[in-house]
């Protein structure tokens, strides 16, 4: 049972990180299954006392709580603020899963990895409506939206695929054998700085030029630090 729900989350979860930015329901329904799926874990978990109380789940219970009681007097009629309140208490509770999901660090690599991969189709399909056929008028990376929330999801996974391009820079060793993953890798990079370019939002632009000088002022230091920086 413990072995079937650890993988089942797991390929829930990197359902949802493939679908963030392409498709809005597939994406809804893969986040509703991993917190389904990670709250039998907890329960579980509770049963056989394994997991204990943390400072991390002190701060997410107090994000929770205090979200919730500013939405209570928030004096809005309608009731619309609940509406935005189930989406913080979606968030708030998928990062407080992962804290207490305890992955290992191969797998925690390949979430990375899918998350920066994941990103590449749908910024191509955001050129393609934008610089070809024209049925949209800005860049837009397609379940993400509105450009100023493309832009910002692009410059995070731009400082991601960068360190992760930098981490697999070695000036020391043979290069050869990895030389076409350091030059997808560098494309990749290249492809998601180009959107920030195209996608015209300065601020987007400038946290990821400061991206790039922290990253290279890293250069030297050890693979994790370059990826924990991007």
């Amino acid at each position: 049972m413990k072995k079937m729900l650890y993988w089942i989350d797991l390929m829930m979860l990197s359902l949802m990180i493939v679908s963030l930015p392409s498709l809005e329901a597939p994406k809804n329904i893969f986040l509703v299954g991993y917190l389904l799926t990670r709250t039998f874990a907890e329960v579980d978990q509770f049963k056989r006392e394994i997991r204990q109380w943390s400072n991390w789940d002190s701060l997410f219970l107090t994000i929770v709580f205090t979200a919730f009681l500013s939405t209570w007097f928030a004096g809005f009629s309608g009731l619309e603020e609940w509406k935005g309140y189930k989406v913080l208490l979606t968030a708030i509770l998928t990062g407080w899963f992962l804290s207490r999901a305890h992955y290992t660090q191969e797998n925690y690599q390949n979430l990375f990895k899918i998350i920066v991969l994941s990103a590449i189709a749908p910024l191509i399909w955001g050129f393609y409506e934008y610089l070809i056929i024209h049925t949209k008028s800005t860049l837009q990376l397609h379940s993400v939206g509105h450009v100023n929330h493309s832009a910002i999801y692009l410059v995070m996974i731009f400082g991601s695929s960068l360190g992760w391009f930098l981490s697999e820079l070695n000036f020391k060793k043979e290069m050869s054998g990895s030389k076409w993953k350091l030059i997808f890798l560098g494309m990749v990079s290249l492809m998601f700085f180009l959107g920030l370019i195209i996608g015209q939002s300065r601020g987007a632009f400038g946290v990821a030029v400061m991206l790039i000088l922290g990253l290279l002022f890293f250069l030297g230091q050890h693979k994790k630090i370059k990826i924990m920086g991007g």
